[in-house]
């Protein structure tokens, strides 16, 4: 490499956001740093003093000896070695990083170079474990909103913000006489009267504000006969979003006499 690649390769590794190291390797054993880029001057902490020291004598711990079996190991395969680490800061905030170790060879097939790429994955594993945690969240608050769903001794009925049903319970199908198949993805106002109708959509609308809404309802059932019933919507949240509504009935007829068709 001539003096003019030399300087434009050094350009070029100083623009990269990866933290770079250049070690050279001597003996196959020992691993003295070469060359270390801007980001690694930052984001590191490190000098330029390291140039010229081993990987034990920079960091004389657990880190130097990990780093060193590590080059050891590229300069024995003559493989690319990647791997991540942990690292906690002062503050002993978690920060993850993914090392790649490249080996690069003489005229006479020796290792006489690894380079070592750093980047750091903190940002991107910070956000995966949020995610991770909300998503455990939810299965959990999911599975203890399904028991209380399919337990529920009333008729119960999940509706999407769009007033269409997505889930009922057993009781929901008694009163109903509907399979859960033939009610699922079916608007939940053509259950009810065509005179409530639009109590209906009044309390729904106010209900997707976050408001729990109450009214009494006629609805009917699949043979024709109508049902009076207390209807209650309440808003299902999760991380403070509506995402759905749970319908309860009460039939408030005696012994759940129907009304007689008009």
């Amino acid at each position: 490499m001539n003096i003019k690649d030399f300087y434009l390769v050094n350009a070029l590794m100083d623009e990269m956001n990866d933290m770079i190291f250049v070690v050279k390797v001597e003996n196959k054993t020992d691993f003295i740093y070469d060359y270390l880029n801007c980001a690694a001057l930052n984001g590191a902490g490190m000098t330029e003093n390291i140039i010229g020291k081993s990987v034990r004598e920079t960091f004389p711990n657990e880190r130097g000896e990990f780093l060193y079996n590590q080059y050891k190991e590229v300069v024995t395969s003559r493989e690319t070695l990647v791997f991540e680490s942990v690292y906690f800061s002062p503050l002993r905030k978690k920060h993850y990083f993914e090392t790649k170790l490249i080996p690069f060879f003489n005229d006479k097939k020796e290792c006489t170079q690894v380079v070592e790429i750093v980047k750091d994955m903190t940002k991107e594993k910070w956000l995966y474990e949020d995610v991770k945690c909300t998503w455990d969240r939810y299965n959990e608050s999911k599975s203890r909103y399904l028991s209380l769903f399919h337990h529920n001794p009333d008729p119960f009925f999940s509706i999407d913000s769009d007033g269409c049903i997505a889930n009922v319970n057993v009781e929901a199908e008694n009163i109903t006489g509907y399979h859960f198949k033939d009610l699922i993805g079916n608007a939940f106002h053509s259950l009810i009267a065509e005179e409530d109708r639009y109590t209906f959509k009044e309390l729904f609308r106010n209900a997707l504000s976050g408001n729990i809404q109450s009214s009494n309802l006629v609805i009917f059932d699949k043979t024709g006969d109508r049902i009076k019933v207390a209807l209650k919507v309440i808003p299902v949240f999760f991380d403070e979003e509506i995402i759905a509504m749970d319908g309860i009935l009460k039939v408030i007829t005696n012994d759940k006499e129907r009304i007689e068709s008009m």
